[in-house]
Order: C-alpha cells, then sequence, then structure tokens
C-alpha cells in the first residue's frame, strides 16, 4: 500500500500542459527556466503531500479513498502544474524539449486516470512514467521527475 501511496503522490507530478509560454516577453535562460519549473513542481508536489498527508501517509487507507484523492486532488493539480511550466518562456532551443515533456507527461496521466478508472490503484503499476522522466531529466528538472 505504500508503494501505491508513493506512486499516487509521485504521479502527481504529471499533468497536462499545451502550450510551450506565450509569444509576449524576453524568452528565460536555460537557468532561469529550470529554476521556475523546479520551483513550480516542488511547491506544488509538496503543498498536495501537505494537505493529504492523512491520507498519503496512512497505511490504512482504502483502495477507493486513493482512487479518490488521485481522480479529485492529485490529477487537477498535476494538470496545472505542467499548465503552469507550460506558460514559461524556455529559450528557443529547448523549446521542442519542453513540448515533448509536456506532451509525455498528458500522455503519462491519461495513462494513469484510464489505469484508475479500469483497475483502481493496482492499474497504476501497469503506467510506465519512463518517457516523463527522460524528457524532464533532460531538461534538468530534477524536483518534476517521478524517479527521484
Amino acid at each position: 500500500m505504500r508503494r501505491i501511496a508513493l506512486c499516487l503522490l509521485m504521479l502527481a507530478a504529471l499533468g497536462t500542459g499545451a502550450a510551450c509560454g506565450g509569444d509576449s516577453g524576453p524568452r528565460l535562460s536555460a537557468d532561469e527556466f529550470v529554476r521556475q519549473a523546479n520551483a513550480i513542481c516542488k511547491a506544488s508536489v509538496d503543498k498536495l503531500a501537505a494537505e493529504n498527508a492523512d491520507i498519503v501517509k496512512n497505511p490504512t487507507t482504502s483502495p477507493e479513498k486513493f482512487v479518490k484523492f488521485y481522480r479529485e486532488k492529485a490529477i487537477p493539480s498535476a494538470k496545472q502544474r505542467l499548465s503552469d511550466i507550460g506558460d514559461l518562456r524556455p529559450p528557443d532551443k529547448q523549446k521542442d524539449r519542453v513540448k515533448k515533456m509536456l506532451s509525455a507527461g498528458r500522455k503519462t496521466i491519461d495513462a494513469a486516470d484510464k489505469a484508475l478508472k479500469k483497475n483502481g490503484v493496482a492499474g497504476l503499476n501497469e503506467v510506465s512514467t519512463k518517457d516523463f522522466d527522460k524528457a524532464a531529466k533532460d531538461l534538468k528538472l530534477d524536483e518534476c521527475t517521478l524517479e527521484k
């Protein structure tokens, strides 16, 4: 059960993001993009964990409560997180890599949501985060990867 709780919390690091910064204003430096994106991920995951510690850390939390937590709290949080990253203006040379990471995040969160609907919490064991993790690591977004 602890593994599933960790999986739920860490999958919450994903979400949906469609854009890759607007067209107004200067682009961030690579270092500033990394700093801001990592700050978005860390703050969001920390807040989600703190607000839901009774569910995430309780070894007796039922699978149904985990599914409810994930679908009502973690998924919306994840969607907002990557949307916020998508609003950042990465350097031009990183723009495509950021889009790739956001796309991998959307695919992973969609797969997790489908797995939850179909098989409950156990379905999350079948969801791969490999593509998202690789894309985030390539961008040095260590606070955003699921594999710590």
